[in-house]
């Protein structure tokens, strides 16, 4: 026969889940508003972070979440637009063209659903399929959506108003699971009321 081996090893082990962020407003149109605080017309550029683990994250749907539906704050079509952290990020549907996008740089998407089916009546959704996050320098890394709306003058939008958003991630977990959601930290805004 021959010689027995044995041996033994030790390797730290990082394991996260992937997770939407806190939103910001990130710009808006009107120079006389300050912060969260907008005028009725103003169009609020958001932006939120989604962070995904190394490995592959299925079925992955990065989701901006508007309170009162999309009633108050209008949808801006054609203002959604996604940018990557590293290049170690592919999207099976590669939305835009952001897997060849240099890093740090948004691209235009279009969205699979504004307010209407499939999505519920306060969503924006981009579905980006199967993320592959290939290992790296970093453990995790990440999307971020920005996408515009409009402050409606309409009833729905009362003068002083707060109206609370936020960013949500879709995905499935391998095997027969339900899809997993993480809603990310909310950023709110308040509107000055209808004319």
């Amino acid at each position: 026969g021959g010689v027995g081996v044995s041996g033994s090893a030790t390797a730290n082990l990082t394991l996260t889940t992937p997770a939407a962020n806190a939103k910001t407003i990130s710009a808006t149109t009107e120079s006389d508003t300050a912060g969260a605080n907008v005028a009725i017309g103003e169009v609020v550029t958001y932006r939120v972070t989604f962070t995904l683990p190394e490995g592959v994250t299925q079925n992955v749907r990065i989701v901006d979440e508007m309170q009162g539906e999309l009633a108050n704050f209008g949808f801006v079509p054609g203002s959604v637009r996604l940018a990557r952290s590293s290049t170690a990020l592919s999207a099976a549907n590669d939305p835009g063209g952001i897997n060849s996008a240099p890093v740090g740089t948004y691209v235009a998407v279009s969205e699979q659903c504004a307010g209407t089916a499939p999505c519920a009546a306060n969503e924006v959704r981009v579905d980006l399929g199967n993320v592959t996050n290939a290992p790296d320098a970093t453990v995790s890394d990440s999307y971020t959506l920005e996408i515009q709306f409009r402050a409606l003058n309409v009833a729905a939008t009362p003068g002083g108003s707060p109206r609370a958003n936020r960013g949500r991630l879709l995905y499935r977990t391998p095997g027969p699971g339900a899809a997993q959601t993480h809603d990310g930290g909310g950023g709110g805004t308040t509107t000055g009321g209808p004319t």
